[in-house]
């Protein structure tokens, strides 16, 4: 991939990959309005600054075991 800063949206597969979801939870997330998509054509793409907002608004993780 190409620099971080660069990339102005993400394929759905790429998408996936960067969030650790697969394609179902992905397009739920979507259909939920939690997730911007566009469409390029018959191609989906997720907007960079989108999957961002969504992974800095997540809630904290509590971690069993660590202090």
């Amino acid at each position: 991939m190409t620099d971080e800063k660069l990339v102005l949206a993400f394929s759905i597969r790429d998408a996936c990959a960067a969030v650790g979801v697969g394609r179902t939870k992905l397009y739920a997330l979507i259909n939920e309005g939690k997730l911007d998509a566009r469409a390029i054509g018959g191609r989906t793409v997720i907007p960079a600054a989108s999957l961002r907002n969504f992974v800095a608004n997540l809630p904290s993780a509590a971690i069993k075991g660590v202090k």
